[in-house]
């Protein structure tokens, strides 16, 4: 692969800013209707880096703790000269994490709901179902896209390993990775994929991208003249690599296709209300310094005052002349002000990341039903079902390249092309169970449901739990059959 330095660029994460001043548009005038000249879009933004949404995740990376920021108070004396600095409150709030784990368990949860087409074999169907738990598909699933509502994106990466068993890794930007995708001019279809990190070559930490294709996978690093081979620097001269890389391994994976699923997201979990969050970590902060000054009283002393009892006395004295004076100065009580602000940050907050928080105390106990249950979690299910299209084209593609693992592992190649499998986001609540077992009874017994299918969205029920059932009614049949046979006296 010769241009690395062409596969390293993609597009930059945004957040939108604030219009300029509306500009005057061209307009003309037809019959009495005043129409304007339409413009092409002239959105402004401002690009975030995933360093910037790494430290937003982090609580200790806030800007509350930033002095630059938030600086500390510097006391001087009445010549202007530095006296000392006070620390001033900071109050930081891991409400990212929050946001990202509540979106991450409605989104993928549960495991994905697969539907195989009428086209696609049965039994070949349920094999594959069996192969992919075996592989820990779904919690591949989890950790991309728990990736991707924390730092913008996340891959999953399919690889054999020497005994030709499937196997994956997640990259991410929390490890260490930084992943660009390169597509077909179809705008979805994986042409290259590349992942750039550190990593130790001959006791040297170096800067090193794995460039995977469609057929191989090659590792290049940026290395000193001196740990170059000779045959990489006689590529360079005939200018058949980049300067900047050295190749130092190249093998071919074995897949058809390029085997990583790729998930970009427009902005991390919390991205609208970062804002929000921002903002009351500092109210927080306020409060705090408040408290600091006048939650535990101020005493305003009077005269000559000899004497301040000891805190930890009975009867406490305080020795002054007769016109001296001591006495608690009272503070007009601001925390009704500062406990509405912060709540109506906290519901607009959760309100906008489609985030529900249930505590104990909310539930009056008692067995709470299935509609219930629901219309608590409605904005976040809401919520997900808004996102779960996004996350359409990166579940299927690790369906695919699974089923032609599946097919390379168990040497099934050509029986894995009859089958054709859809991966949808089962959005995950939580649910009364012994409800939902009833539901699925009662429409099982009234015909609206089969009993493949009722089986099939059984919680309790393996893959092959229909073969099972079959074998179960046929099992019965036959020892009936040899029942009524012994049964019948002998003529």
């Amino acid at each position: 692969m010769s241009q690395v330095n062409k596969l390293l660029v993609k597009k930059p994460f945004v957040r939108q800013a604030a219009p300029e001043a509306k500009k005057e548009q061209k307009k003309s005038v037809i019959g009495s209707v005043a129409y304007s000249e339409v413009l092409a879009p002239e959105t402004r933004y401002i690009e975030m880096t995933q360093a910037e949404f790494a430290a937003e995740y982090d609580v200790r990376g806030h800007k509350i703790y930033n002095t630059s920021i938030y600086p500390d108070k510097v006391v001087s004396d009445e010549e202007g000269n530095f006296v000392r600095k006070e620390l001033v409150s900071r109050v930081g709030l891991s409400l990212q994490k929050m946001i990202s784990l509540k979106q991450a368990v409605h989104l993928i949860g549960n495991a994905p709901k697969l539907t195989a087409t009428k086209k696609s074999d049965g039994d070949l169907f349920i094999d594959y179902k069996e192969y992919r738990k075996s592989k820990g598909v779904h919690q591949a699933m989890y950790l991309g896209i728990k990736s991707a509502l924390n730092t913008g994106d996340g891959a999953v990466y399919f690889f054999k390993d020497k005994k030709g068993r499937l196997k994956w890794n997640v990259w991410s930007y929390e490890n260490g990775d930084s992943l660009i995708p390169t597509y077909h001019k179809d705008g979805s279809t994986l042409e290259y994929f590349v992942r750039r990190y550190k990593s130790t070559y001959e006791d040297v930490t170096v800067d090193t991208i794995d460039v995977i294709s469609e057929r191989k996978v090659e590792t290049y690093a940026q290395l000193s003249d001196e740990k170059k081979s000779g045959f990489a620097r006689t590529l360079e001269y005939l200018g058949l690599k980049d300067e900047r890389w050295t190749l130092i391994d190249s093998a071919a994976h074995g897949f058809t296709q390029v085997p990583v699923a790729y998930q970009r997201n427009a902005d991390v979990a919390w991205g609208d209300g970062q804002e929000l969050i921002e903002t009351l970590e500092r109210t927080l902060s306020d409060l705090r310094e408040s408290d600091a000054y006048f939650a535990l009283g101020i005493l305003s002393l009077t005269g000559d005052i000899e004497v301040l009892p000891a805190k930890g006395t009975q009867g406490k004295v305080i020795l002054g002349e007769e016109n001296s004076e001591a006495k608690l100065l009272e503070q007009n009580d601001v925390s009704p002000g500062f406990k509405y602000e912060i709540e109506t940050y906290f519901d607009q907050l959760f309100d906008i990341t489609g985030t529900v928080i249930i505590r104990n105390a909310d539930l009056k106990g008692g067995d709470i039903t299935g509609a219930a249950i629901r219309n608590y979690y409605n904005p976040a299910i809401q919520y997900a079902l808004d996102k779960a299209p996004n996350y359409h084209s990166f579940l299927n593609q690790i369906e695919s390249i699974t089923m032609e693992g599946m097919g390379m592992e168990q040497g099934r190649s050509t029986d894995m092309k009859k089958l054709d499998v859809i991966s949808e986001i089962d959005v995950y609540v939580p649910a009364n169970t012994m409800e939902v077992a009833q539901k699925i009874a009662l429409l099982t017994q009234a015909s609206v449901l089969s009993k493949e299918t009722a089986a099939e969205i059984n919680e309790y029920a393996t893959p092959e739990e229909v073969e099972r059932l079959t074998k179960q009614i046929e099992d019965e049949e036959t020892r009936s059959a040899k029942n009524v046979q012994t049964q019948i006296p002998a003529v």
